[in-house]
């Protein structure tokens, strides 16, 4: 079972992801760096290296530590966008937790999460967030990728509290790459819930064959099974009426 520490990890690395993987491919390989900072009862900084190909993303990040957890923190996190399943490895216990995006949508919450319904194509990305009542605000430069601003009204989870409350989520999506480099997230009770931002962007990056795969020896854990089994479990110990 996911302890408090691992799980508030899990919703934290799910809550980047899920606004920073809006097509859940790349038109090219890309590696982009970025610095985030997620803002619940602690406040929690995160540096990740994104790399981005057509069929596949892969995460390396570093959780820096606080109140809440006393050492720095690596993941590791690869999507395959054909099976639509995402793999969140712990390097340091050689295990891997398999989860499918769905599930991963509804952890993030039906309407907070801009990645649910984008996980193919990257040129409709603006369609799908003008679907959701997103409308384009400016355009910006950063890095020197000329970026247009989104902005788009959601419900959002709260990664430490878990508690869905309203929020406004603008990116900064790239014109040529497709991607946002940029994502802001506030509520009015709350303020700043999330801050992304990409502090390097490297294209025509080559990947070996086996850079997506699973490393050899890691053991692989089912979140939908493991869900299962509890429910199971609970069910079970419910008293008769």
């Amino acid at each position: 079972m996911i302890n408090k520490l691992k799980h508030g990890i899990v919703f934290a690395s799910l809550f980047v992801i899920s606004v920073m993987t809006p097509a859940f491919s790349a038109p090219q390989n890309i590696e982009l760096n970025t610095e985030a900072v997620i803002r619940g009862k602690q406040v929690m900084k995160m540096e990740s290296t994104f790399w981005y190909s057509p069929k596949k993303i892969k995460i390396e990040s570093l959780i820096k530590k606080n109140a809440s957890n006393p050492n720095d923190i690596k993941s590791t996190i690869i999507l395959d966008s054909d099976k639509k399943i995402a793999y969140m490895l712990t390097d340091s216990t050689k295990t891997a937790i398999k989860i499918d995006i769905n599930s991963m949508s509804n952890m993030q919450g039906a309407n907070g999460n801009l990645n649910s319904s984008m996980l193919s194509n990257p040129q409709e990305v603006e369609k799908k967030i003008k679907e959701q009542g997103g409308k384009k605000v400016g355009t910006e430069n950063i890095l020197g990728y000329m970026c247009d601003v989104w902005q788009v009204n959601v419900d959002a989870v709260n990664p430490e509290t878990n508690v869905k409350e309203k929020a406004v989520t603008k990116m900064w999506l790239s014109q040529e790459l497709k991607l946002p480099l940029k994502v802001e997230m506030t509520s009015p009770s709350k303020g700043s819930l999330l801050s992304i931002n990409t502090k390097k962007v490297k294209k025509n990056v080559t990947f070996s064959t086996t850079f997506f795969d699973i490393p050899k020896g890691y053991q692989i854990t089912d979140m939908n099974e493991m869900l299962k089994q509890m429910q199971q479990q609970g069910m079970k110990q419910q008293p008769k009426k």
